[in-house]
């Protein structure tokens, strides 16, 4: 009985797709290698035919003719082959007149491009390898003269100027290159009427032949042109040169004069012109200028002095400048228009551009503050008479200081004070400032006081103008009874500052015996107080139980008072007093409790159980030291201390890195031991473990023996590498570097060796797709029928074409999916499932996970990881299968482990502060 072929199995099925999709995705990238090569090798030549606009060669660019041209060179004017044209005009080539064609070597001998010899009185030009220059008359037996280019721009033998090149009866010409440029460097930017403005402008040659012309400089206001300068140049190719002229401005010209640049001539026969360059520059208004330029601040019964500027604008001759000026200075004390002339003096006439300073005094008064009106005139006649009146007459708003504003401006600022015993002296110092004082010396009151009364009065003196700080000192005699402290403090007419200062005195001493922590949020909290009065005298007293709030916060204090006992006791007794307070359900976890009098306090700590689980971190046992690569054990004891029980994790970190991780299921006020061994890590010299909860860290380190520092790199061996910082000596800075020749290793583009390479490739990739069908086709058969291997040539030929016609279909349905971008489709074809595996850390700090992807006959993933905080990362696709499984941990993958069935969407696995979480992710 024949034994039927065995189905394919689902591997055997997934290894033909898996080879087709290779076989597809390799003939892609052969494609698009091909492609890119022929782009490669298309775009590659240089300066093809409409690749883009041309841009116009520079003449002062190094020429680059060919060489067997006929051109013109800088320097000599010799009519040279382009191989020795050296330093040469952008277009260097000779042409025959009256028409474009130039002149080549062909053979050694001048021609132009159309095969036509160009002669000297018959004679041929013959190019001699090693001459210089390199073309030459000959006749044949002598050689006669070398070329150049004569004043008119014709060849010419060097010898004989009259002798023209000619090609049949047309002369052969060079027409250069002639271009100027013109620019206006520099322009005086500050004028006034009266005063010189200079423009210096440049001219740049960039021409062949000998250039004379003139610059033409036009000075214009707003009524037209008022001066023109010109300036004779004479330049020789690649010379630059400047002029400068010097325009006296008038009455009139202000605002703004315009200036125009030109120029004009002929280098040699060719008419050159340079596009005219223009500036502009604001001429100020030639005038008299008043200005108050400065004051002081003076206080109320002090002298103001007003500062007045008179400055002349330009330098315009003007008959009523050179008299004396009459300047007046007026006061309007109370701002309410009514000035009244407090001074006039005359002034000396003002030179040109020049300008000087009169002061004022007015003396103030009281009253005349904040602040006073300043006025100033001049004049040279009757002022309604003169046109520029509006330009000699300013006012200012100036402050005068009263005393009582000076005074409340005063602040207190206190530096220093010490913690005196009952019956010393309590010293405080103080800085007394003030930031805006008026001119002068000025006395500020100040108290000092304490427990609200005065116990000093004294001036202090501070100067103006401005600032200014002074530090005084002041002291308080105490007595019996300030303990446990003193307010005391310093005032000043606006300002104060005060400060609770501790006084020791002997009194009743407290300490705390002891308390019924810990207990529980919103139970009573009881401290026993013992209480003796160490003084001299009998006494009653308040002694209070106080609880900060901030316990576990050094820098900071949260004190409230929560129960009180008034206390008799007299001298050398002691008693015992209970005092409790009820906590509240948001009591922090530490308090301080602090019993305290008014001469001495105890302060204990005290823990609150929330009534939520709260995991601290009791105890960690390491060994002291340990050698490099040992292995040592850590052990951490964990206590809830929390009135709830609670399951929370437990991570040891060291060097910053999670290094393990436990989790733990805690009744209140139990606890638990979690151990773990690492290896002492090489290259340092102590390690640091710590062990967090979500409520707590705490931290040990161990010492590490024998352990050799690693070599930094600046001990490295110098002659192993090199210095980063410097570039090699082939490197240029980028954007820097000179085109250079392609290198050897550079395939020309024209050559074909890229298309070659192509060609091989392809070859190579096909007979290895070739080899990889016919070893999935031979194992299928062998798979399907292992008793009938190797099969007989029906057999195969059967075989091979069931699976070609089933790759057809394959291949199909994959174009159609990739054109489509039809992902889930693809995934399909090579057996994955349409979801993605996913892991997100959202603890805020770097975290260490080992995940687990299973089906039923394999392990999808396996996979340890670290990722930073808030790192998501994407580990591929999940199986295609009806059900499978995923896990997660550090060391105990089964410990998060969830079964997914019939998923379609993506699984998330996410770290945080409660726990790994498992699920559908969104």
């Amino acid at each position: 009985m024949a034994v039927p072929p065995r189905r394919p199995t689902r591997w055997s099925r997934r290894l033909v797709r898996v080879a087709v999709i290779v076989c597809l995705v390799g003939f892609l990238a052969a494609v698009g290698s091909i492609g890119v090569a022929a782009a490669s090798a298309g775009t590659s030549h240089a300066d093809p035919v409409g690749a883009g606009p041309e841009v116009p060669l520079q003449v002062d660019e190094q020429c680059d003719p060919a060489a067997d041209g006929v051109v013109v060179r800088f320097g000599d004017d010799n009519v040279v082959s382009g191989s020795l044209a050296g330093d040469c005009p952008a277009d260097p080539y000779v042409h025959v007149e009256d028409s474009s064609e130039t002149l080549t070597i062909d053979d050694g001998v001048v021609r132009t491009e159309s095969g036509e010899k160009a002669t000297v009185d018959g004679k041929e030009i013959h190019q001699f390898d090693g001459q210089e220059p390199d073309l030459l008359v000959s006749d044949g037996e002598f050689v006669n003269s070398s070329l150049v280019v004569d004043d008119d721009g014709f060849v010419v033998l060097e010898d004989d100027g009259d002798q023209h090149l000619r090609v049949d009866d047309d002369r052969v010409r060079f027409d250069g290159d002639p271009r100027l440029s013109l620019e206006i460097l520099e322009a005086t930017s500050e004028v006034a009427e009266g005063e010189s403005l200079d423009v210096t402008t440049e001219v740049e040659y960039l021409g062949y032949h000998e250039f004379d012309g003139t610059v033409t400089v036009t000075m214009a206001n707003e009524s037209g042109p008022v001066e023109e300068f010109e300036s004779g140049v004479s330049l020789q190719h690649r010379e630059s040169t400047t002029t400068t002229e010097s325009y006296e401005t008038k009455n009139g010209d202000a605002p703004v004069i315009d200036i125009s640049s030109s120029i004009g001539g002929a280098p040699g026969t060719v008419g050159v012109a340079a596009p005219p360059d223009h500036a502009s520059v604001d001429v100020e208004e030639a005038k008299i200028v008043l200005d108050v330029a400065d004051h002081n601040r003076p206080a109320e019964g002090d002298d103001l002095e007003v500062t007045a500027e008179l400055e002349r604008i330009g330098d315009v001759p003007r008959d009523d400048y050179d008299d004396q000026f009459l300047m007046e200075f007026f006061v309007d004390e109370d701002r309410d228009g009514d000035w009244s002339r407090v001074s006039s003096r005359a002034v000396d006439p003002v030179g040109g551009s020049s300008s000087t300073t009169e002061t004022f005094t007015y003396s103030t008064s009281e009253g005349d503050g904040p602040d006073v009106d300043v006025g100033l005139t001049v004049f040279d006649g009757d002022i309604s008479d003169d046109p520029e009146w509006h330009n000699r007459v300013d006012h200012r708003t100036v402050p005068v200081v009263s005393e009582d504003a000076y005074k409340q401006e005063a602040t207190v600022n206190l530096t220093s004070w010490n913690a005196p015993e009952e019956g010393d002296d309590l010293e405080l110092t103080a800085d007394i400032e003030h930031d805006d004082l008026p001119d002068g010396s000025h006395t500020v009151p100040v108290v000092f006081y304490a427990n609200g009364e005065t116990i000093e009065e004294r001036s202090v003196a501070l100067s103006g103008p401005g600032s200014d700080s002074v530090s005084e000192s002041f002291t308080y005699e105490t007595t019996q009874g300030d303990a446990p402290d003193v307010t005391a403090g310093v005032r000043t007419p606006g300002d104060r500052q005060s400060e609770s200062v501790r006084v020791f005195g002997s009194g009743f001493q407290v300490e705390i015996l002891e308390t019924n922590a810990p207990v529980n949020e919103s139970e009573r909290m009881q401290a026993t107080v013992a209480i003796q009065n160490i003084g001299d005298i009998a006494d009653a007293q308040d002694v209070r139980l106080i609880v900060d709030r901030a316990g576990d916060d050094p820098d900071n204090r949260l004190e409230r008072r929560q129960d009180n006992a008034s206390i008799n006791l007299g001298v050398g007794e002691t008693t015992t007093e209970q005092f409790s307070y009820r906590t509240g359900s948001n009591e922090p976890p530490v308090v301080d409790l602090i019993a305290r009098s008014e001469n001495d306090e105890d302060r204990v700590t005290a823990t609150v159980r929330p009534d939520a689980p709260r995991f601290e971190v009791t105890e960690i046992e390491l060994p002291e030291s340990a050698e490099a690569g040992e292995e040592v054990p850590i052990t951490a004891e964990i206590t809830n201390e929390g009135a709830a029980g609670g399951t929370q994790y437990i991570e040891i970190e060291s060097a910053d890195e999670l290094v393990h991780i436990d989790r733990s299921t805690l009744p209140p006020v139990e606890n638990t031991t979690v151990t773990f061994t690492d290896t002492v890590p090489e290259g340092e010299e102590t390690v640091e473990y710590s062990v967090s909860t979500e409520n707590h860290t705490a931290t040990e380190s161990l010492s590490i023996t024998g352990s050799t520092q690693e070599p930094t790199e600046a001990s490295a061996d110098p002659d192993e590498t090199e210095s980063d910082d410097e570039p090699a000596d082939d490197d240029e800075p980028a954007g820097t570097a000179e085109p250079s020749e392609p290198s050897e290793a550079v395939e020309d583009p024209e050559s074909g060796i890229s298309w070659l390479r192509v060609a091989v490739g392809a070859v190579v990739f096909f007979v290895l797709v070739v080899m990889v069908l016919l070893v999935t086709a031979a194992t299928l058969l062998y798979r399907n029928d292992p008793e009938n291997f190797p099969p007989d040539g029906d057999t195969i030929r059967a075989h091979a074409e069931a699976a070609a016609s089933r790759a057809k279909t394959t291949l199909a349905a994959v174009v159609t999916a990739a054109k489509n971008g039809d992902v889930g489709t693809l995934k399909s074809i090579l057996g994955l499932g349409p979801g993605t595996l996913v892991v997100q850390n959202e603890l805020p700090r770097a975290a260490t996970v080992r995940v687990r992807c299973q089906t039923a006959d394999d392990t999808v993933v396996l996979e340890d990881m670290e990722l930073g905080p808030d790192e998501r990362r994407d580990l591929g696709s999940l199986p295609n299968v009806s059900q499978f499984k995923v896990g997660a941990g550090v060391d105990d993958i089964t410990a998060h482990e969830e079964v997914f069935q019939g998923v379609s969407g993506d699984i998330g696995v996410v770290l945080r502060t409660d726990g790994i979480l498992i699920a559908n992710h969104t």
